[in-house]
């Protein structure tokens, strides 16, 4: 289920980077989601393709973390609607076929792409690498 956007904003008044994190395996996408917020980020859940399109609809993302396979699609879809929508949006895709997956990056605009298993620190890094950069 969706939580409610809320202000993603620390006590200083300096605004967190937002991340939306798309997995269909609640358990795996909260676990993102804790990490990236203990890391110092908002980060948001998505289980499905049309949960994490209505949340790109309704607020701003600074990235998004995703599942390659997802149950009601599949992350090309979402990479491409979330391009559409917000165009500067770096995307990291986190999947067991992440070899097969070089040749089309660069066609879905997706600023990484990550192998399973991974370690969540290499996560949280990339995560920061690529918030740097906007």
């Amino acid at each position: 289920m969706t939580q409610p956007v809320d202000a993603s904003l620390r006590r200083d008044q300096q605004r967190v980077p937002r991340i939306l994190v798309v997995d269909d395996h609640a358990e795996m996408a909260r676990v993102w989601e804790l990490l990236l917020r203990m890391d110092g980020n908002y980060a948001q859940s998505a289980n499905s393709v049309r949960e994490a399109l209505t949340l790109l609809q309704e607020a701003e993302w600074d990235l998004m973390v995703t599942d390659l396979i997802l149950d009601d699609g599949s992350a090309w879809e979402l990479c491409k609607a979330a391009s559409e929508l917000h165009q500067e949006l770096p995307i990291i895709i986190i999947t067991a076929f992440a070899e097969l997956m070089a040749p089309i990056q660069e066609h879905y605009h997706i600023a990484a792409i990550m192998q399973k298993p991974v370690r969540p620190k290499f996560v949280l890094e990339t995560v920061s690498t690529f918030l740097e950069q906007k």
